[in-house]
């Protein structure tokens, strides 16, 4: 992007000087300025683009609108000679385009990027006061209200042997919990109409209370007398229905609330329920295969098997969400597929659920314990949006002069807007409204370093247990002694940062000029397995982005052969986002990330956030690949249109893992770090053992002469040497997060064709 200021009257040869002054490797008659005809919109917008006179001037070209806009576009293009037949040809450099924005309107519109901050929410999926675009929460809380607490009224009932109020009352939640708003907003994922795969999870748990109920009534004789002369037409769909009944009975039934606790991580009873469904469906397509078609869109069922469709279409909601993603038209997880499968729910009623149907509310409950992360997560976070805006908008308020499209670009590109915005963020009562205790002390130590020192911030964290709590301390100091210029130490435990205390002041007496390392606590509940890690991770990202510092990120289970910030910044130049994906496995992997600071970056940024809140059974790792649009495709509500720039990192030579190491002796100077993992299991006391023998190796450097930076890389030499192998081309293909009961599947193929 490049920006020119000009008036009505400024020509078209004129802003070709300026273009001319940016880009000096290019003569003024190889430079032409491509845009519209005035007012030129749909298919006139093709046929009157063409290269500009340069006695055009910008008011011959201007739309006369009721709003004036504050910029108007052109296009670069690049006139050049060919070498063979001398005849001249165009070519788009990069896509670039130029903005040119217009001073002398008298209207400045605000920013896009602070538009749609303005606009973004973050729903309290957690029943909260607000609506949110997936479900109706206060309309339900409503009818929740009358269940006396939580739930006592259904719980006690007597299982709808007669029409009790009770019953009434969750036959209407049941109807309600399946019909969604179909609101949208800035960087929201699109809601299906209905949102069963949510009945389960941390957001609305009424599946699992309400199968809860039905294990108990399935168990009284008198709802049996009841439910005579129901039973389903289909008989491949009643022996499906009693195999899934009989698993489930073994399985899930012991994972329901108030059954008992359940892990964190996969828990073995998921997976045994699904590695005994899976033949059972296998079975009921071969003996009825037009059931394939039945509870989707258009097909109807039987009338007398509505329960028992919607339990095969609920397992197969069930089991995509065990393995890797399937095409749109196959997906389970498709709004469609969604919206016909909570129709099906909503048409089999909640009292013949109850009767037949107990294995697809327990499958629904289950669902909970395959997510990744809960949904209260993000929206009570330590840095909340309506910060972020403040920020922007402060710092759109110091750039403004500067003309450049993108706030945050000139922000991070000029010392002096960067320093005035940190001063301005961290004096209390500067920003209104005034920003949150975080962004001040993140400010106040940011203005600590002088202006020469490289504009990036580092990350890591750490909780839990490795068998060794020195850890955190020595990879901490190990980075300090390579030279990071600053980093952030994210962590709940208050031992751990301690320790970062510890080092940050040792370094301090050692004579450093400013505080290099800051320990910031991350408050999270941990409710599923990613929580901590997925909100320290990143709930620091848009801040640091907000400020205009790029965002460098570090796993620390990671040995720092050197410092890598030069080599990164250097890569950043033609990129928004550098981040590794494996030795021989496509996938992106984000241990190590690295986010230029833009108004872009911080949309997409944002924007992934929310797709972490809205689908915690989504993988970040899968979520981060797919949202840069790198090797996983199809996966469910990730957004598309994002124009952000990826480098991957190179894992054979520089960014090293555990599984390989593609050089020699001769490359070994560009070999930055080694993560110490690998796409084959590795277990804690291996990794364990390989760092602290490399951190023993290397310790007692202070990175500052050539003999200790020598010894360095020949510590790293004798661990590389091991590791030394050809890195395949191309590389194999890999999703993560698969479970045990579909691997078999996934690897012959007929996972896929479990969704046809």
């Amino acid at each position: 992007m490049f920006a020119v200021p000009v008036t009505a009257e400024t020509t078209v040869g004129e802003i070709r000087q300026k273009v001319q002054e940016w880009k000096p490797e290019y003569s003024l008659e190889q430079i032409e300025l491509v845009c519209k005809d005035k007012d030129a919109w749909g298919p006139l917008f093709n046929k009157t683009s063409r290269p500009r006179d340069d006695d055009e001037t910008v008011e011959s070209l201007w739309s006369d609108w009721d709003i004036p806009r504050r910029m108007m576009q052109v296009a670069l293009w690049i006139k050049e000679k060919n070498e063979e037949t001398g005849v001249g040809v165009h070519f788009l450099e990069d896509a670039r385009r130029i903005q040119v924005r217009c001073y002398d309107l008298g209207y400045f519109p605000e920013p896009w990027i602070l538009e749609e901050l303005r606009s973004w929410t973050l729903e309290d999926m957690d029943c909260g006061s607000i609506q949110s675009s997936v479900v109706d929460w206060p309309e339900l809380q409503q009818l929740a209200v009358k269940f006396n607490g939580a739930w006592a009224l259904v719980c006690n009932s007597d299982c709808g042997a007669t029409n009790t109020q009770e019953v009434n009352i969750a036959e209407t939640l049941w109807q309600r919990a399946l019909k969604a708003s179909s609101r949208r907003g800035f960087g929201e994922v699109p809601s299906s109409e209905g949102s069963p795969w949510l009945l389960g999870t941390s957001a609305w748990p009424v599946a699992g209370l309400l199968a809860k109920w039905s294990l108990n009534c399935t168990r009284r004789s008198s709802l049996q007398q009841q439910v005579r002369g129901t039973r389903c037409s289909v008989s491949s769909l009643n022996e499906f229905n009693a195999a899934l009944h009989v698993a489930g009975d073994k399985t899930l039934a012991l994972l329901l609330p108030g059954s008992g606790g359940a892990a964190l991580i996969f828990d073995g009873r998921i997976d045994y329920f699904a590695m005994a469904a899976i033949p059972a469906v296998w079975q009921l397509y071969k003996a009825f295969p037009q059931v394939r078609s039945f509870g989707r869109g258009s097909s109807r069922s039987p009338p007398t098997c509505a329960a028992e469709v919607a339990t095969k279409e609920v397992l197969l909601l069930f089991l995509r969400l065990l393995g890797p993603t399937t095409p749109p038209d196959k997906d389970p997880l498709h709004p469609s597929r969604m919206s016909s499968l909570a129709k099906t729910l909503a048409a089999a009623g909640l009292q013949r659920m109850f009767q037949t149907a107990w294995p697809a509310l327990a499958m629904l409950a289950a669902t909970g314990l395959t997510t990744w992360r809960s949904h209260g997560l993000y929206p009570a976070a330590q840095v909340q949006v309506s910060d972020v805006t403040a920020v922007v908008s402060a710092a759109a308020d110091l750039s403004q002069s500067s003309g450049a499209p993108d706030i945050l670009e000139a922000v991070a590109a000029q010392r002096s807007l960067q320093r005035s915005l940190w001063q301005k963020t961290s004096s209390f009562g500067s920003i209104t409204p005034e920003v949150s205790q975080i962004w001040r002390q993140i400010a106040s130590w940011l203005l600590e370093a002088p202006e020469d020192i490289p504009q990036v911030v580092f990350m890591t964290m750490f909780f839990g247990n490795l068998g060794n709590n020195t850890w955190v301390s020595r990879f901490l100091d190990r980075a300090l002694v390579v030279g990071l210029p600053r980093l952030i130490f994210a962590s709940p435990d208050p031992d751990y940062l301690h320790d970062c205390t510890q080092v940050s002041r040792i370094w301090q007496n050692r004579g450093d000029a400013y505080q290099r390392l800051l320990c910031f606590r991350s408050f999270s509940k941990v409710v599923r397995p990613y929580d901590v890690n997925n909100y320290a991770k990143f709930v620091l990202l848009p801040l640091l982005l907000s400020l205009g510092v790029s965002y460098a990120w570090l796993d620390i289970d990671i040995f720092i052969a050197q410092n890598p910030t030069a080599r990164l910044l250097q890569l950043a130049e033609t990129a928004d986002v550098l981040t590794t994906d494996h030795f021989d496995e496509s996938c992106l992997n984000h241990g190590v990330i690295f986010v230029k600071a833009s108004d872009r970056t911080l949309r997409w940024v944002l924007s992934y956030i929310r797709w972490m809140h809205v689908y915690p059974f989504g993988h970040d790792q899968n979520g981060w690949d797919a949202f840069l649009g790198h090797s996983i495709q199809f996966e469910p509500f990730v957004p598309t249109g994002h124009d952000i720039s990826l480098r991957v990192l190179d894992t054979g030579k520089e960014f090293l893992t555990l599984t390989g190491w593609a050089g020699d002796d001769a490359d070994l100077p560009a070999a930055l770090l080694l993560h110490l993992t690998r796409t084959t299991p590795i277990g804690v006391r291996e990794k364990r053992t390989q760092f602290f023998e490399l951190l023993d190796a290397t310790l007692p450097s202070l990175g500052s002469s050539v003999e200790e930076h020598r010894r360095d890389l020949k510590v790293l030499q004798r661990a590389l040497s091991t590791l030394r192998v050809e890195q395949p081309s191309p590389k194999r293909s890999c999703y993560e997060g698969v479970h045990v009961a579909v691997e078999q599947a996934v690897h012959d193929g007929s996972y896929w064709h479990l969704f046809d």
